[in-house]
């Protein structure tokens, strides 16, 4: 988890547990998308992003 923290320069531990939990092509509803896309992009993992 800080080694995708760090990559992203970010410190937002809720973001990247759920980053890290999500499987490819699964969905995730977030209210903080842009912070979820750039550390999915990190793991290199496409997933359907839901803003809610």
């Amino acid at each position: 988890m800080g080694e995708l923290l760090r990559q992203n320069r970010s410190d937002d531990l809720v973001d990247a547990h759920v980053a890290l939990l999500v499987q490819p092509d699964s969905q995730v509803l977030t209210s903080d998308e842009p912070d979820i896309k750039a550390l999915l992009r990190t793991r290199k993992v496409r997933a359907r992003i839901i803003r809610v």
